[in-house]
């Protein structure tokens, strides 16, 4: 009976290998070490997270952005590997000062912004009476905040904005007669990746 039950366990390990190619077979079927629950034993243990992808799949490996609020101007984007065990940190990313709260109600949005074939993450923040934005790339082989100047702090780009068909776009006012019934107008950037940042155009 013991031969039985074991070549049943064997059985059942080698069938959600097929379907699912996860690694390690073993008696326990649980979905204990997929992305998503990697995810979700970090989300629990780090209660200051504030925002979040889902796993996101950037080449071989499976990823998330999370959002981090560790306190007053302390804000913090962790990108996280999560084809382990448990989490492991690949960067954190401190946001410049004045390092604006985090729009927990605005999804972060994902594309290639950059071009270079991998997942670019739109964060978007809290500021007054919009809401700027970082762009998380590993674009040149480490995790960064994308600038759109020269200046590697020059990191928000305001106001509101968005990823369009891979593009990155945003708006501006030119608050005439006032910011509240200025001319809005879109900006669409793209990325020079000689200079590695955003440009207008």
């Amino acid at each position: 009976m013991q031969q039985i039950a074991s070549r049943t366990v064997g059985i059942t390990c080698l069938l959600v290998f097929a379907v699912t190619f996860t690694g390690a077979c073993d008696s326990s079927t649980s979905r204990a070490g997929t992305p998503a629950a990697v995810l979700a034993a970090f989300l629990a243990a780090h209660r200051d997270s504030v925002v979040h992808t889902h796993p996101i799949v950037s080449g071989r490996s499976h990823i998330a952005i999370v959002g981090r609020n560790r306190g007053v101007h302390d804000h913090v984007i962790a990108v996280l590997s999560l084809d382990h065990v448990s989490a492991i940190p690949l960067a954190n990313l401190s946001l410049p000062y004045p390092s604006f709260e985090f729009a927990p109600d605005t999804p972060l949005r994902v594309a290639d912004a950059t071009g270079d074939g991998a997942p670019d993450v739109l964060v978007r923040l809290l500021a007054a009476d919009n809401e700027p934005g970082v762009v998380v790339s590993n674009d040149g082989a480490a995790w960064r905040l994308v600038p759109v100047s020269s200046d590697a702090t020059d990191v928000y780009i305001a106001r509101d904005p968005t990823f369009k068909a891979g593009r990155l776009t945003s708006t501006s006012n030119d608050c005439i007669p006032d910011c509240a019934d200025g001319r809005m107008t879109t900006i669409t950037w793209r990325y020079d990746r000689q200079g590695r940042q955003f440009v207008e155009g």
